[in-house]
């Protein structure tokens, strides 16, 4: 196996590193820069229109039509809607447009004799055993199973088609209008008494009701016990028709936290709530939102876990977002706060056309090249492995990104600085995608940019250091053009991203250490999906 000729000023190795544990001290200065680029930015994410009032209205106006509709059959009467997300949160940014709801039923699942719960396919999912004696929900089962597909399109179906002719819902601030429906979604737009016009979309999730505690223990785990018990000793969680990757043939229904979790960021600080909007805003509103890996909810699930840190300042809390993210790239699985066996992103790596930015491939030839100068020939003589080194170039990729934010606000000398290297970020973004994509008409096969997720991370936990020293075209021009303009501390960049340690002096020796315990607290799943065995048995009763 040859050795990598990567440039040596760009991928030096630092090995006489000091080890600083303790208290994270900055210059006053960096604080300050971090504290008002982030004041800068927030300002942004503010609502330009009052919030309450739509809030109000919308709530009200769903209210009339989900309440009055599910009375035509008993078995889905709604007896309340939850509010939930980041309206709820009060971490929405810059439109209030986007509402969540839980239409919660007035039915339990666990106090009826009817129903049984079983432990579903994967962690996560829960399977509804509806008992013989029980004809009431026969035709919505598949087998001897509670069908969250059926159950989904009876719900639906008691839904009005029309609700452009409902009666408006008028405030002191302005007035709220019916629109249209798209299944479980309503279309609403808001008129303010200036004139000004706001479409809303509204999101309706049906949902059983059950109290955390009332469950089987064979359906919780014990962290998610004393999570759940931090937040309050009756808090419920739901069991929602959004099945497994069976599918169509799924009996799972999805365990959801939305409300828990919508309950632990609202309880935040203020400060906390601030850089989470700033963080959205940079994440999800900007370009970098569109690879997948940086959506809100992955973004949510990283400020739970440090939402019970106490921090001095804003500087403090952000390094420990990105570290979050960085180590959780490094693993290959982000697990979600209350359900630390499910992965965020293990539907964007198994199920999804995705690059680093947003093109539809990336098929970067001096990438490939490396891989096959500094890889075993018979690892690679299977075409299939290609997908899954892809994905794990584009992790990496990320993981250097979040390294890269990092430096840029363990250095920041002033907010214009830091605003000015964001802005250099998606330029090189939208100059990278223009490229791929002019790339890409040439090509005659568009190959799928996912594997299993088994795959993937069982690739990066065997070759890290070959990964690591891997020189990505894309990164490269980034930080070509952060140090053409000497915003970027280089020597602090190699030394996390080879080594994940490095200490910083002008922070007073503070010290950033990225390792991590290797799979300690991430589910290995199994070797195969829960679709591809679905799809394995299909063939065989086909060929039958």
């Amino acid at each position: 196996m040859s050795i990598f000729r990567v440039p040596v000023s760009r991928y030096k190795q630092f090995t006489n590193i000091p080890k600083f544990f303790g208290t994270r001290r900055f210059t006053q200065r960096t604080v300050r820069a971090v504290s008002d680029f982030i004041d800068f930015k927030h300002d942004k994410t503010l609502f330009k229109t009052e919030a309450y009032n739509i809030t109000q209205a919308v709530t009200r106006m769903v209210e009339n039509i989900i309440i009055q509709s599910s009375e035509k059959d008993l078995r889905f009467k709604i007896r309340s809607l939850q509010l939930i997300g980041s309206m709820y949160e009060e971490t929405k940014i810059s439109v209030p447009n986007e509402f969540d709801f839980f239409a919660v039923f007035d039915y339990d699942v666990i106090g009826e004799r009817i129903f049984g719960l079983e432990p579903g396919c994967r962690p996560g999912f829960t399977k509804i055993r509806v008992k013989e004696i029980s004809k009431e929900w026969l035709d919505c089962c598949q087998g001897l199973y509670l069908s969250p597909h059926i159950c989904m399109r009876k719900f639906e179906s008691l839904l009005p088609s029309q609700i452009a002719d409902i009666e408006p819902i008028t405030t002191p601030s302005g007035t709220l209008h019916g629109w249209k429906r798209r299944k479980r979604t309503f279309d609403l737009y808001w008129k303010d008494a200036d004139g000004s016009k706001i479409d809303i979309a509204v999101d309706i999730m049906p949902a059983f009701p059950v109290i955390y505690r009332d469950l089987p223990t064979t359906l919780r785990e014990a962290c998610t016990d004393t999570r759940m018990h931090e937040i309050g000793p009756n808090q419920a969680c739901f069991l929602i028709p959004r099945s497994c990757e069976h599918y169509y043939e799924g009996k799972c229904w999805h365990n959801s936290f939305a409300h828990a979790e919508s309950e632990l960021i609202r309880k935040m600080d203020a400060g906390k709530k601030k850089c989470h909007r700033v963080l959205k805003q940079l994440f999800t509103d900007d370009l970098m939102g569109k690879s997948g890996f940086l959506t809100s909810y992955a973004l949510k699930s990283a400020i739970m876990y440090k939402s019970k840190k106490e921090f001095n300042n804003e500087l403090y809390f952000l390094l420990y977002i990105f570290e979050h993210f960085a180590k959780c790239f490094d693993q290959t699985c982000m697990p979600t706060y209350f359900l630390t066996k499910t992965n965020v992103w293990k539907n964007i790596i198994e199920h999804r056309t995705q690059n680093i930015w947003d093109t539809k491939f990336l098929y970067e030839y001096h990438v490939k090249r490396q891989i096959i100068e500094n890889i075993d020939k018979d690892e690679l003589k299977d075409p299939s492995c290609f997908p899954a080194w892809n994905v794990a170039v584009i992790l990496e990729f990320w993981r250097r990104m979040m390294i890269l934010f990092i430096v840029l606000f363990c250095r920041a000398e002033s907010s214009m600085a830091l605003d000015f290297a964001f802005s250099l970020i998606n330029d090189v973004h939208s100059k990278s995608n223009q490229f791929y994509m002019e790339r890409l008409k040439d090509w005659k096969i568009n190959w799928l940019v996912a594997a299993p997720q088994y795959e993937v991370l069982t690739l990066r936990a065997n070759h890290r250091k070959v990964i690591r020293a891997l020189d990505i075209p894309v990164y490269t021009e980034l930080i070509d053009e952060l140090q053409k303009y000497k915003l970027l501390d280089v020597r602090a960049l190699n030394s996390l991203v080879l080594n994940n340690q490095f200490a910083f002096e002008a922070g007073n020796n503070t010290f950033i250490n990225l390792d991590v315990r290797r799979h300690s607290n991430v589910y290995i799943p199994h070797t195969s999906s829960c679709k591809s065995e679905a799809l394995l048995l299909r063939q065989l009763y086909t060929n039958r």
